[in-house]
């Protein structure tokens, strides 16, 4: 999801989705993962273990930052911020 932008809204179809494409697997109908717990997987497991290879990465190797304040939308403003090694 996080790969290609999906938002974690999206989720809340996938166990469903996955349960109808693949009836005969045992596997697709056990997952039970929606936007609550994908979201604290991606947030609280998968992310601090890339945020700390960054930080090494960043210590080591010369690097670039790269903000866009350009995709501001109504009333939520972003400034994301990019760091290219």
């Amino acid at each position: 999801m996080v790969e290609h932008n999906v938002p974690f809204a999206v989720a809340d179809h996938f166990s469903p989705l996955l349960k109808e494409c693949f009836k005969d697997s045992p596997t697709a109908q056990n997952y039970k993962r929606a936007r609550t717990k994908t979201s604290c997987i991606i947030n609280e497991a998968v992310a601090p273990h890339f945020r700390k290879e960054l930080v090494m990465k960043m210590r080591t190797n010369p690097f670039t930052l790269i903000t866009d304040g350009s995709n501001d939308t109504g009333r939520e403003k972003m400034n994301p911020l990019t760091v290219g090694i």
